[in-house]
């Protein structure tokens, strides 16, 4: 097994919550995700983000199966990638993240585009970054990042240009190649959740075009996310805090 072989694999055990032993009287993910929705609904209340008009839950049915619950109160089974822990919950990733949207920069800013992500250490390089005037900035540098952001391209996703946003002294503008997240839920454990290659096989799945091909943020929004209980999201530091 080559060293890059070891650590998907023990990535994908931390994904599947194999990697540090399993607590049944932890606090369940379901109450994280609470805390989740009632952070979105304060920033709604704020008119910092939209409503979700098309929110979907997912559930776990006494035939231990998985179903999604729409909107209209219909239900549909749904296959999900792997077997987690009971303490855990499957959810689309809309369900976990927000941003606040984009806007043309009318201030001078730092410009993070893909090829400002290192992508052997998956950080973003900001002494690298590009200083630009309202003037000078590209059509793409449009998207509004917060400390702990967590950026995803999804343009040529095979490639990992993942990072979180560690540093925010100055005002930062993000490429609209990214999505943006930003969450309740521990930025690590969710940057190496979509650096696993279980998680970069579905987006590619989902993906079109040849040369750059990309995913579409209502595709990417569908994808499936294994959430941890919140005490045991925080022990993903153990990966590497980057």
């Amino acid at each position: 097994m080559t060293p890059e072989q070891l650590k998907a694999s023990i990535l994908q055990r931390a994904m599947e919550g194999k990697l540090v032993p399993q607590n049944p009287n932890d606090e369940p993910a379901s109450e994280l995700l609470k805390r989740i929705k009632a952070e979105k609904e304060k920033l709604i209340s704020e008119g910092k983000i939209k409503r979700d008009k098309k929110e979907t839950e997912i559930f776990r049915g006494d035939d231990g199966k998985h179903y999604g619950k729409f909107a209209d109160g219909s239900t549909q089974e749904i296959d999900v990638p792997y077997d987690i822990p009971d303490t855990w919950e499957w959810v689309r990733i809309k369900s976990i993240y927000w941003n606040f949207g984009q806007n043309k920069p009318e201030k001078s800013f730092r410009y993070i585009d893909t090829s400002s992500i290192d992508r052997k250490k998956n950080i973003i390089n900001y002494k690298n970054l590009q200083y630009l005037s309202p003037e000078q900035a590209p059509s793409r540098a449009r998207k509004l990042v917060s400390q702990n952001s967590v950026l995803f391209s999804t343009v040529r996703p095979y490639l990992k240009n993942i990072a979180v946003v560690r540093e925010l002294k100055e005002y930062l503008i993000a490429s609209t190649a990214f999505i943006v997240l930003d969450t309740l839920l521990n930025e690590t454990y969710l940057k190496y959740y979509l650096l696993s290659d279980n998680f970069i096989n579905r987006v590619n799945n989902k993906s079109t075009g040849t040369s750059y091909p990309a995913i579409n943020d209502y595709n990417f929004n569908l994808l499936l996310i294994a959430l941890p209980p919140l005490s045991h999201n925080k022990s993903y530091h153990l990966l590497g805090k980057q």
